[in-house]
């Protein structure tokens, strides 16, 4: 990649001079860093436009010029990550259908399915992908093409912030005017006491409510059948996030066990399906 690039922040680069001198005195020539602001610094001589970067663990700051650094990795766009996503639902929905029929999916072929049904968990994973996805594409559907970060509802701008209550198992969704705080939209996910709690699930939800889109899918996702690492799970009003060591030990089905058969799955917003 030639030199000169227009950078942008979450780009990864290779700084090829000016490595060890001011304002590049803690960083080195050769190494691998990330911009995390374009705007425009002014150091000495430095009048023209520099990229920020971080030398260190400790976020020390260092500025570099466009002629001083070499792309290594281009941060995906909010395009692309969306259109990942979609190809990520849009895969596991031809599977879940699939397997829902009898037959069993690859991208060149169908055969015989001898395997069980869908379980549970391989849906709740699928919607919880579809939820994200959601997400990001509304958000990008409504973002502001003058206003960075911002959304634009009722012909107004707005900043979207999500809040997550994980202990009262809350999400609540708010679109606020970004100099008057004046409140464009908002709505509340909270999930009920015999469901378990998902952030990014929430997230939809409270974002389609909001913007008054159907969220139905969202709002009946199936529970998970099955412990997996990441799980949070209560017996006897203690709560503890689930380790392969726990499953293991509960799979016992101990009765003097805290991770018996009669614990339940209360979060599975870290969950590794």
């Amino acid at each position: 990649m030639a030199n000169g690039t227009n950078f942008k922040v979450g780009d990864k680069f290779r700084l090829i001079s000016g490595g060890g001198d001011f304002p590049l005195s803690g960083a080195e020539n050769g190494e691998i860093y990330e911009v995390v602001s374009d705007l425009r610094y002014n150091h000495g001589p430095y009048g023209d436009k520099t990229y920020k970067f971080y030398y260190n663990e400790r976020k020390y700051s260092a500025f570099a010029k466009p002629e001083q650094m070499q792309l290594v990795a281009s941060k995906p766009t909010k395009n692309q990550r969306i259109e990942t996503l979609e190809q990520t639902v849009a895969t596991l929905e031809r599977r879940i259908e699939a397997l829902e029929s009898g037959k069993s999916y690859t991208h060149t072929q169908r055969r015989e399915y001898v395997k069980p049904p869908l379980t549970p968990n391989s849906r709740r994973k699928a919607i919880i992908a579809e939820a994200k996805a959601f997400v990001e594409k509304t958000l990008a559907e409504k973002a502001s093409q003058s206003y960075e970060g911002g959304i634009v509802i009722g012909g107004c701008y707005a900043v979207p912030k999500f809040f997550v209550n994980d202990k009262k198992r809350v999400v609540t969704f708010i679109a606020e005017g970004p100099s008057t705080k004046a409140v464009r939209a908002k709505a509340i996910a909270k999930c009920a006491p015999d469901d378990v709690f998902n952030a990014d699930i929430g997230k939809a939800i409270a974002l389609g409510r909001a913007l008054g889109l159907d969220v139905s899918r969202f709002e009946q996702a199936v529970k998970p059948s099955e412990r997996v690492v990441g799980m949070k799970a209560i017996h006897n009003g203690e709560i503890c996030e689930l380790t392969n060591e726990k499953i293991a030990r509960g799979n016992k089905a101990s009765v003097n066990s805290f991770w018996a058969e009669q614990s339940t799955i209360t979060d599975d917003t870290e969950a590794v399906y």
